[in-house]
């Protein structure tokens, strides 16, 4: 567990109990969120941002710059579910 402004919050994941959870594994190495990615068709656009990115917010932003708008509306729905 970590403390941030008096708040103690795990460090596990909750969704597949990796021992830590960082915004990667969250959106992009957590089992459940690579399911949730390939339910809709779209892992291979994550799996080709997060290879020319190296962090979690600059492969959102690089799929929301690159991708088709239906694509780009899917993303932005599944950072938001996950």
């Amino acid at each position: 567990m970590f403390t941030d402004k008096g708040v103690s919050c795990p460090t596990n994941c909750e969704s597949c109990g990796s021992d830590h959870e960082d915004m990667n594994h969250l959106l992009f190495d957590c089992s459940f969120a690579i399911q949730v990615w390939n339910s809709p068709g779209i892992w291979y656009d994550v799996q080709h941002a997060t290879i020319n990115t190296d962090y979690a917010v600059n492969s959102i932003f690089f799929m929301l710059q690159n991708l088709p708008m239906t694509i780009q509306q899917r993303v932005a729905v599944i950072c938001w579910s996950l």
